[in-house]
Parts: C-alpha cells; structure tokens; sequence
C-alpha cells in the first residue's frame, strides 16, 4: 500500500519540477527575446515589404528557391500524431535555410508552393523568418514575434504543470487514506 502513495509522490515532483523549468526558462528567454520581437516590429528593414527593395538594417530580403515545402508527421505511434509544416530554401548565394513554419499560414503554404518555386526570404540577423511564394506568405518558428508568444506561453504552462502535479499529492493522499482505513 505504502507504494501506491509513494508513486503519486514521484509523478507529482515530476511535474512540478517540470512546471518550474517551464516558468524559469520562459522568464529567462523572454527579455532577450522581447527586445528582438520589438526590432523586428520596428526596424523598417523588417516592415517593408519582401517584394519590394529593403532598406538596410536588422533584416534583409533575398531571391530564394523553395526546396522543400512539406509536413513532418511527429507524435510517435501514438493515436493523434501531429504534423509540422516546414520549410528548405536555397537562397540567391548558394545557401540553405530550412525552418518550421508556423500556424495556419504554414499549412497553406505547404500546401500550395511546390518544389523549385521562385520565393523571396526574410532574414533577421541572418535567421530565416519569413518566406513568400506567389500569393503564399508563412513565417517560421524562429521569428522573433513567435518566438515572444511561446516564452510568454511557457509560464502558464508551467503553473498548469505544478497544479497537476498537487492533484496527484491530493490524490495520492486520499488513497493512502481510504486504504489505511480498509486495513
């Protein structure tokens, strides 16, 4: 009986150490990553549009070709896989970027650009963050703005992790209770 208490006990600290590493890593990235998302919001290099010539500054547009725009199937074998849009660019110097896309507008993305199709890139600081094909625009997981709303996420994560974490205490000791008083 003893044991049974004692797993809730390991699951429980489990995730609150996971809910803590969630809430210290998501205060720690988000001042730097803060003060990206507030260049790349207001640098006009990175506001102009990739169609047009940018001015110089944190970000710059290129010719690229799409190498590969596809979705990676993750999740294991488990019964609700999830799929990630992602992107390979060969920039106009030889280069290659690759990234994944994020939200929605990476599925269409994916969805409607085809291998070989002509595109123009974002670079910020030298980080693919945007890339535009015909009408089809996505930005990528490495784009300082996305990059602000996951850190900001984590918290809240971490907190949902810990309350968890003291239902499993809370349940752990209601078991130890109702077996002490079944003995």
């Amino acid at each position: 009986m003893p044991r049974i208490g004692c797993s809730y006990v390991i699951v429980a600290v489990g995730l609150v150490a996971l809910g803590i590493m969630f809430i210290v890593f998501g205060r720690q990235l988000a001042p730097q990553d803060n003060e990206a998302a507030r260049v790349f919001r207001t640098d006009p290099s990175c506001t102009a549009s990739l169609s047009a010539v940018a001015p110089r500054g944190a970000c710059s547009t290129v010719d690229a070709t799409v190498l590969v725009a596809a979705t990676r199937r993750g999740g294991g074998m488990t019964r609700t896989p999830s799929y990630t849009p992602y992107v390979y660019v060969r920039l106009a110097d030889g280069t290659t970027q690759h990234d994944d896309l994020d939200a929605s507008a990476g599925d269409v993305f994916v969805y409607s650009v085809h291998s070989g199709a002509r595109a123009r890139a974002q670079l910020f600081r030298g980080t693919l963050v945007r890339v535009v094909s015909g009408d089809n625009s996505a930005e990528t997981e490495s784009a300082p703005d996305v990059s602000l709303t996951s850190d900001s996420e984590m918290p809240w994560v971490g907190a949902v992790l810990i309350a968890i974490g003291a239902l499993f205490v809370f349940g752990g000791l209601r078991a130890g209770r109702r077996a002490g008083r079944t003995s």
